[in-house]
Formats: structure tokens, C-alpha cells, sequence
């Protein structure tokens, strides 16, 4: 189930909702397939909450995977809100001995660029860096199958280090404890202790608005 679903082709699922005539905080999540899973779930949690929502799930996709996705949303009238759920391809891949290894440094520089261009855009752009707020939500670190449970937690401690360096700047970082919300939840996950069951799915958005609501 896990090779099938954290595949490295892509199946790429955009889903935006939209009230005409209405001002909403537009909020946009980025995400793997745990995001792609959620989807619906994720915009009725943010929707009903008031928030005005796009989500885009990536099979298989790593933190640098989506630093495209993450620099077209910093484009003048875009998101007020963005949600980077990404990093748990990035501890899977850790443990793989082939080309799809992606060691710790790399996660690092992958996880520090993300924010940057969340913040500022492309290189030599002519508008003034964003004052966005972005919510990055961490990795599950319960699963022995995909080695979570080993790297999880440095990948975790990366995305925290990075989370309070651009705070430190004057940049709005929440990050979304989806470790620490779901680690005594079982029933949360499909026999990977990665992937959602229904129940997971409305947990995982739960978390996600519940971050969001900390911008303010």
C-alpha cells in the first residue's frame, strides 16, 4: 500500500472552492498524498471556519518537489495563507539506498529554500517580500514501515529549526503538530501508521485549521 501510494509518479489533485462576492482570508494547502487524501475534508474544516480555500495533494511529492508550486502562490493578489504540508516523502526517502535517497542536509536546504520562497518569491522579483503567514505542518513519526519512526523526528526537528529561524526574522511561521496530535491515535491511520482513515482525514484537517486560526 505504502510503495503504491508514496510512488514517485505523480497524481496531482487541485481543488479550490470559492464564495463569489465574498472577502475571505484566502488560504492555500500544498501537500503529499496524505494531503491529496484529505482534500475534501481539509476544505470543509477551513470553509466552514471562514477561510477561503485551493488544496493541492501530490502523490509521492518531496519538500523540493513542490518549491515551483510554492514560489507560483508568492505572485502579487495571491495567498494570504499558505499551508506546506510536506517532509514525510523526505523521511521515507532518507532510508532508501538507491537514487531516491535524500539525505538530512538535503532535507535541510530543501525545507530553509521552501520558506524562502514563501516569503520572498523568485530571485530579483519587483514587488516587496510577502507578509504572508505560512503554516508548515510536520510528520507523523509513528511508522516503522517507512522509517518515520527514525526519521521522522529529525525531519521534525528541522522543519522547528528553520520554523524559528524566519521567526526570528519577523516572518509569521506556525508550524502544525500533526506528530504530536496523532501519536496516541491509532485509529488515525491505515495499517502504514501513515496514510488516513476517514477519521484521520478530519483529525489531520482539524489540525491544519487549528494552525491557521494562529495566524491572527
Amino acid at each position: 500500500m505504502a510503495v503504491i501510494v508514496l510512488s514517485a509518479a505523480i497524481a496531482f489533485l487541485v481543488v479550490s472552492h470559492f464564495f463569489i462576492g465574498v472577502n475571505k482570508t484566502r488560504v492555500a494547502v500544498v501537500g503529499d498524498s496524505l494531503t491529496a487524501q484529505a482534500t475534501w475534508s481539509i476544505i470543509d474544516e477551513l470553509n466552514n471556519h471562514g477561510y477561503n480555500s485551493t488544496v493541492a495533494g501530490v502523490n509521492g511529492a518531496t519538500v523540493a518537489d513542490e518549491a515551483r508550486q510554492l514560489e507560483s502562490l508568492t505572485l502579487p493578489g495571491g495567498s494570504d495563507i499558505v499551508v506546506v504540508a510536506l517532509g514525510t516523502n523526505n523521511a521515507f526517502f532518507a532510508s532508501m539506498t538507491d537514487s531516491r535517497h535524500i539525505d538530512p542536509d538535503s532535507s535541510k536546504r530543501d525545507i530553509h529554500d521552501a520558506m524562502t520562497r514563501v516569503f520572498e518569491g523568485q530571485p530579483g522579483q519587483q514587488w516587496q517580500p510577502s507578509t504572508r503567514c505560512l503554516v508548515w505542518v510536520n510528520v507523523s513519526d509513528q511508522s516503522p514501515l517507512l522509517a518515520l519512526d527514525k526519521n521522522g523526528p529529525i525531519l521534525n526537528h528541522m522543519i522547528d529549526d528553520e520554523a524559528g529561524g524566519f521567526r526570528a526574522k519577523g516572518r509569521r511561521v506556525v508550524v502544525a503538530d500533526w506528530a504530536g496530535a496523532s501519536r496516541a491515535q491509532p485509529d488515525w491511520f491505515l495499517a502504514d501508521r501513515v496514510h488516513l482513515t476517514p477519521e484521520g482525514e478530519r483529525a489531520y484537517a482539524n489540525v491544519i485549521r487549528t494552525a491557521v486560526d494562529r495566524c491572527f
